[in-house]
């Protein structure tokens, strides 16, 4: 598991992402994750109807099988939701449901072995989620702008 992380907004780190995916899914099979809940975009490249986001598997109201969208032979994505209200919620979170998630988060891990490699494009900054992030994984890219 890579994720690709930065401490500052704007540093191009789904840019980062993005590409780093589409690279990889040349040659291996890929599931790039949008992690970023306080202001996703990945939606943006993968605009498909009736999407089930990873918001809700997180929650546990909805299955992995739900929410993994198929891009093409190599390459699936995990959208996190664009809508206010979800976001809001998001940001309203207490650590007993922040817990919740890093377990389901540790249990998505597992569950996305088939792929070799799995990319989280984090919320900039230090949020529980981020951290979390970094926690469970393997590889931590830290995308950083120079002026």
């Amino acid at each position: 598991m890579v994720t690709v992380h930065s401490f500052k907004g704007g540093t191009g780190k789904t840019f980062v992402a993005l590409n780093l995916a589409y690279v990889l899914s040349r040659s291996s099979k890929v599931c790039l994750i949008d992690f970023d809940f306080r202001a996703p975009s990945l939606y943006l490249f993968f605009d498909r109807e009736d999407v089930r986001y990873i918001n809700e598997l997180l929650d546990g109201s909805a299955k992995l099988e739900d929410c993994l969208i198929e891009v093409s032979e190599n390459l699936s994505v995990m959208l996190a939701s664009p809508k206010l209200e979800d976001i809001r919620r998001d940001l309203r979170r207490n650590d007993r449901e922040e817990m919740r998630i890093l377990e389901r988060l540790v249990d998505l891990k597992s569950k996305l072995r088939n792929f070799d490699y799995v990319i989280l494009d984090t919320s900039p900054g230090l949020s529980y989620r981020s951290i979390n992030a970094l926690l469970i994984s393997d590889l931590i890219l830290l995308v950083v702008r120079g002026r």
